[in-house]
């Protein structure tokens, strides 16, 4: 089924808060996320926003993994959609404003959420195209992560909890790790389901 894209143009912090139990899992409101997520997508191009804390996603992230210096002066990214298919998302997109001297790092993310239970071939297909191979799969945040990377300088780390899906794609200066990919998503997946559950 064809795709549709959708560009929203503003930009709104809202704010986020972590879990406080073993593993944060169990103190995620996943319900309320996913609601969350499906009313994003439902305001299509009129979202206006990223429906979640890109700063605090930077500050966390930050403090799991190496990011390059231009982090700290993020430029304006939008809230977008994508609905059509099979796994309908709200996601967005990291970018630094400007290029770096780093040579190592990651240089940009994107988040997508999907409001559900998401086939991982079926979102690969519609978002990314390729297979999961090499993957690893391990536990994060009281659900399933499986990390695999499709090429040296990117990694897509996806996560499944209950009723909500998850992903992140990290992109390295240099080389992408799956190490740093599973970390940056379970660093980003607290203040992701915060603002979603708003």
């Amino acid at each position: 089924m064809r795709r549709v894209a959708v560009f929203t143009m503003s930009v709104l912090l809202v704010a986020a808060a972590c879990g406080d139990d073993e593993d944060g899992g169990s103190s995620l409101d996943l319900a309320s996320a996913a609601a969350g997520a499906q009313a994003a997508i439902d305001q299509g191009d009129s979202l206006g926003a990223c429906p979640w804390d890109l700063e605090a996603v930077v500050a966390a992230v930050g403090k799991a993994v190496q990011l390059v210096p231009e982090f700290s002066d993020l430029g304006l990214s939008n809230g977008q959609v994508f609905y059509g298919g099979e796994v309908d998302i709200t996601y967005c997109e990291l970018n630094t404003t400007d290029s770096t001297n780093a040579t190592e790092g990651i240089s940009e993310m994107r988040i997508d959420v999907h409001p559900g239970t998401a086939d991982l071939q079926q979102y690969l297909d519609e978002e990314w195209g390729g297979e999961v191979e090499d993957a690893s799969t391990s536990k994060v945040l009281g659900g399933s992560a499986t990390t695999f990377c499709p090429e040296e300088d990117e990694c897509l780390a996806m996560w499944q909890g209950d009723g909500l899906f998850v992903a992140v794609k990290t992109y390295g200066v240099g080389t992408a790790t799956k190490d740093d990919a599973t970390a940056a998503l379970q660093a980003a997946l607290p203040v992701v389901v915060a603002g979603l559950a708003g």
